[in-house]
């Protein structure tokens, strides 16, 4: 009979993270918790995230004049996020 060990807390949650497949759930919350380590401080101020529908990021924004200059910078701002997360895919970034 294999010997048995008693497991840590941190082992237990692990094995449930990847048994129920929560690795992307995890992400989301880290990445709406986080947002103002994730992306530059200035940024932060002008936008949060408000939810993720379909692989896209919804982002609201200060005013119109910022949601346009993101919209422009739409590729960028997408991909330093998605270096940062991990475990949810995202394709795009909506800006309301």
């Amino acid at each position: 009979m294999p010997e048995s060990r008693i497991l840590s807390t941190g082992e237990i949650l692990a094995k449930l993270v990847k048994k129920y497949n929560l690795d992307s759930e995890i992400s989301v919350t880290r990445l709406f918790e986080n947002w103002s380590s994730i992306v530059e401080p200035g940024l932060a101020k002008i936008c949060h995230p408000v939810e993720i529908q379909n692989n896209v990021l919804v982002l609201k924004v200060k005013n119109e004049v910022w949601k346009r200059e993101l919209a422009m910078n739409r590729k960028e701002l997408l991909n330093s996020i998605k270096t940062k997360i991990k475990g949810r895919k995202i394709n795009d970034i909506k800006f309301i």
